[in-house]
């Protein structure tokens, strides 16, 4: 059973890290290469890449989730100590994948349209416009850094699921002594 523990620890872990990157370095960017720019242009492949950034930050949510619970599983059914530095680790990244998600993605979407408002149909003279462009420049490289740090917590979050915290092994019932029988 300890083995399944840490097997599912590892694959929560190098799921989450691998389509982070995979949407990163590969995904993403592909959205703004010249042969899709061809097929898609401007804004359409931008809103297209704005979707799947919808799905992205599901992503993040689904696994962080999946990831707190497994820590939580692995505290109480083998009796180690929880790893602090893992478990704040978790938090801050889902915490940070929530703000991408509920804050700056909703931002970054209004300023696009803004940008492009004769496609979308709203009303913004030129001047507001140039300012969402310069505003969406500067959110979306503050959202690709962000998106940087995550990925270099979701590798160390990788790492330390790779190299659990020795502690008590298996010693009846864990935490709260499931299998002891009286």
């Amino acid at each position: 059973m300890l083995g399944a523990i840490k097997f599912a620890g590892v694959t929560i872990a190098a799921v989450w890290f691998g389509g982070a990157v995979f949407f990163t370095f590969f995904a993403a960017p592909a959205f703004f290469a010249d042969p899709i720019k061809t097929m898609l242009p401007a804004p359409y492949n931008g809103q297209t890449a704005q979707f799947l950034l919808e799905r992205y930050h599901v992503l993040h949510y689904l696994l962080g989730a999946l990831a707190l619970l497994h820590v939580g599983f692995d505290w109480i059914y083998t009796g180690k100590t929880m790893n602090r530095v893992h478990l704040t680790l978790l938090i801050a990244t889902l915490c940070v994948a929530l703000f991408g998600g509920r804050w700056m993605h909703p931002k970054l979407e209004q300023l696009y349209q803004i940008k492009y408002s004769e496609f979308y149909k709203v009303e913004a003279s030129e001047e507001l416009k140039k300012q969402a462009a310069n505003s969406f420049g500067v959110w979306h490289g503050i959202s690709q850094g962000t998106n940087l740090l995550m990925l270099g917590a979701l590798w160390f979050n990788l790492w330390i699921a790779m190299h659990p915290k020795e502690g008590p092994k298996y010693l009846g019932g864990g935490k709260f002594n499931i299998d002891k029988h009286y």
